[in-house]
């Protein structure tokens, strides 16, 4: 038996590949047409390896075909099948899950159901029905009366106008109430005064004012009518109506001490020094009221000034004219009156 020598690639003859077989002469030729023994042809190359593979349709070109024709890839899996049995698996174990929580809920209720927790609960009529507690009497404590800030009908009703008059300058027409309230307990309260007076012609004068009244003391309400007239009057009524009230114990109290007039000016000019006590909260304004009379008591000049309020135990001084052109003799009587305002 003749001993073919090994051909290089690691082939023999009669190996097969991809549709070709290798002759004893070397050669790869089809295997319909390979002949039983072949003998190899002279003048013709061997080919040193197998015959070129035909690419399959539709694959790449550059794909590198098997060195090993015998050994064929493995076929790859399906992801979608691989993913199909990944959430089969986690479904499983959710739903192993619930039924491991709904069993423990289920056997807690009926264990409940069975044996249910004894009742502590008193039964007072029962057990209490015989035992007499007597308890303290304690008072309850009671708040103080606040002050109010309004008067009540009867402390209002203190408050009056014990006096009027009316006066009339060069070309105005002024009225003069004086309010008093000798009932009153509330050492300062607020109010407005609301005047009319009717002349002998009928005709309706109106006039609007706001004072303090002072307790224990005379409050000058003083300002001018709406329009200058001539005529008399007959008849004038005053309403009076609390605005705000102040339980101050001490309340600021100013006074005018000394003053003088000077009859140089225009018109008569009144210089005052006010002082205040020490005691009570200065208030933001003062009002002023002067007011000169004859020896009869008709008015013969009036005025009205709006002072510097001096601190607790101080003064300070105040000039104001007087609203008549008049002259006022120096035996005149003069009434003041001080007001918060």
């Amino acid at each position: 038996m003749v001993k073919i020598p090994e051909l290089p690639g690691g082939y023999q003859p009669g190996d097969v590949v991809n549709g070709h077989v290798l002759t004893e002469g070397g050669n790869w030729v089809p295997v319909e047409t390979a002949p039983t023994h072949s003998a190899p042809t002279h003048g013709a190359p061997a080919q040193s390896g197998p015959p070129p593979i035909t690419p399959t349709p539709g694959a790449p070109s550059s794909a590198t075909p098997n060195p090993n024709p015998y050994l064929r890839p493995a076929p790859q899996g399906s992801s979608r099948r691989r993913g199909g049995c990944l959430g089969g698996t986690v479904v499983a174990i959710l739903v192993s899950f619930g039924v491991g929580v709904l069993g423990i809920f289920a056997t807690r209720w009926i264990d409940r159901v069975e044996n249910p927790e004894p009742e502590w609960g008193i039964d007072l009529d029962e057990d209490w029905a015989d035992i007499d507690i007597e308890l303290p009497t304690v008072p309850l404590p009671t708040m103080p009366a606040l002050p109010s800030f309004t008067l009540s009908e009867e402390e209002a009703a203190l408050i009056e106008a014990t006096d009027w008059e009316v006066w009339h300058a060069d070309y105005t027409s002024h009225f003069l109430v004086t309010v008093e309230a000798p009932g009153l307990e509330r050492p300062r309260t607020t109010v407005s005064v609301r005047i009319e007076a009717e002349d002998v012609d009928g005709e309706i004068h109106e006039a609007t004012d706001f004072i303090t009244v002072l307790g224990g003391e005379t409050t000058l309400s003083i300002g001018l009518f709406s329009e200058p007239f001539d005529a008399e009057v007959e008849d004038l009524t005053v309403e009076i109506t609390p605005l705000m009230v102040s339980d101050e114990i001490n309340p600021y109290t100013a006074r005018v001490t000394d003053f003088e007039l000077d009859h140089a000016a225009s018109r008569p000019t009144v210089r005052a020094t006010l002082t205040a006590e020490k005691y009570g909260e200065p208030p933001t304004t003062l009002r002023m009221a002067a007011v000169a009379r004859d020896a009869d008591g008709e008015i013969l000049n009036l005025a009205i000034a709006y002072p510097s309020v001096p601190g607790l135990g101080d003064s300070t001084t105040v000039t104001f004219p007087m609203w008549g052109n008049e002259p006022v003799p120096d035996d005149a009587t003069w009434q003041f009156a001080v007001m918060p305002h």
